[in-house]
């Protein structure tokens, strides 16, 4: 009896060793910035945690969204109008097949009214530009 015992101790041990480990090597998740109107959209942009971010966490960090759309590449949106009516700031928040943030998309009534502007893009140009060395273009 005091050997089965000791056994089921030294196993519940080496699960609860294993699952501290597992937890320990994890890195803690990087809260995206809040959407608001005294937010830069680049800066806001340019931080958001691609890729990091599942819906429940969106839903509890930014709320409900005003509304839900399907893209045109399928992915599902929750956008995030931010500001009066008349002058306001809509962040579309998009979901990948596995359900994580994988691009923010914005628009205004101003600069980015027409074409948008995208995490993606903002976080790939640091990558790209600084990085590789621009040749003239043709």
């Amino acid at each position: 009896m005091k050997t089965i015992l000791l056994s089921v101790s030294l196993i519940m041990f080496s699960i609860m060793a294993f699952i501290g480990n597992s937890v320990a090597d994890q890195k803690p998740m990087q809260m995206p910035p809040h959407l608001n109107l005294n937010a830069q959209p680049k800066e806001v942009l340019g931080k958001y945690p691609l890729g990091e971010i599942p819906k429940d966490v969106a839903f509890s960090h930014h709320g409900s969204p005003q509304r839900k759309i399907k893209l045109p590449n399928l992915s599902e949106g929750w956008v995030y109008n931010v500001g009066k009516k008349e002058w306001h700031r809509t962040y579309t928040l998009v979901f990948s097949k596995t359900g994580v943030v994988s691009d923010v998309i914005y628009y205004d009534h101003a600069k980015y009214k027409d074409h948008g502007l995208t995490a993606m893009q903002i976080q790939s140009k640091k990558l790209i530009v600084g990085h590789t060395r621009l040749g003239p273009a043709p």
